[in-house]
């Protein structure tokens, strides 16, 4: 006996699914990302759960298909900068994925229903509101392993930062790598390592390691030897008049700054870091 498959449902339920597995993957990520990307993302999902329907294909087609639709739907709704991050973006969707389609079978199994099965896809005899609603309990489950499990320690919490020079203020989210000691060979005043887009918005100008062409621009900038997460590089950097880090349980003002440029940044959570002896001159 052959089963009837909906596309209005197929289309639907993948589109729920696929939105679910991405809130997945920025719990565990740590990547940012508005509801409209991954609403987009979700659809573009949804829609390509219509392979199912197409002629069968051989293994390998089919795999390198669903390889590089998870990365395009990952891309879409974590536009990452660092391939780095991309990776484990889309690690954690694939991982999310091969996790809930085992649950979904395994349920479907138990209830005796049938699956039709095509190209990496599979369509179960499940309503909708059970798929949906299991999903939603596993991403809750999820949720709640997330934050009695795998929670950051303290020491590696994400701080909010404000930055100030001349009439230019910045504010977002900065790291606390303890793994990183970071010192201004200079002046051994505390470093702030910024992303090249936060350092425009504080300075109105594009930061280079052209000295000469940035001190003309009125910016004067020195290149400061900085090892953080594992590389060690010559970055440009200047003297911000005023720096606040703090979260609910710590807080430092610091005065002139020595603030660096990073220009690949650190994706898409937080826009600064912040090395481990940073809070070492006290809270307050």
């Amino acid at each position: 006996m052959r089963q009837v498959v909906y596309v209005d449902v197929l289309i639907v339920l993948n589109t729920i699914v696929t939105f679910i597995l991405l809130l997945c993957v920025r719990q565990f990520s740590g990547c940012a990302t508005g509801p409209a990307r991954l609403t987009v993302a979700s659809i573009v999902g949804g829609v390509y759960s219509l392979v199912l329907l197409a002629p069968e294909m051989n293994f390998f087609f089919t795999l390198l298909t669903k390889a590089a639709m998870g990365a395009s739907i990952t891309y879409i709704a974590f536009p990452a900068k660092r391939l780095r991050v991309m990776l484990r973006c889309l690690s954690l969707f694939l991982g999310m994925s091969f996790f809930f389609a085992g649950v979904l079978y395994a349920v479907t199994l138990v209830g005796g229903d049938r699956v039709t099965y095509n190209n990496g896809f599979g369509y179960m005899e499940l309503s909708l509101p059970a798929v949906v609603g299991l999903c939603v309990a596993l991403y809750l489950v999820i949720l709640f392993l997330r934050k009695k499990v795998f929670s950051p320690k303290p020491a590696d919490a994400v701080y909010s930062i404000e930055i100030t020079r001349g009439g230019g203020t910045f504010t977002g989210r900065a790291l606390l790598d303890t793994g990183n000691r970071l010192g201004d060979v200079y002046g051994g005043k505390e470093v702030i390592l910024l992303d090249d887009a936060a350092a425009k918005a504080l300075t109105g100008l594009k930061v280079t390691s052209d000295v000469e062409a940035m001190a003309n621009a009125g910016l004067p900038v020195r290149l400061l030897p900085v090892t953080a997460l594992s590389a060690s590089r010559l970055l440009p950097a200047f003297t911000a008049d005023r720096a606040v880090v703090y979260n609910d349980a710590r807080r430092r003002e610091v005065d002139r700054p020595c603030v660096a440029v990073a220009p690949d940044g650190f994706g898409n959570e937080y826009q600064a870091l912040i090395g481990g002896a940073f809070f070492e001159g006290g809270d307050r």
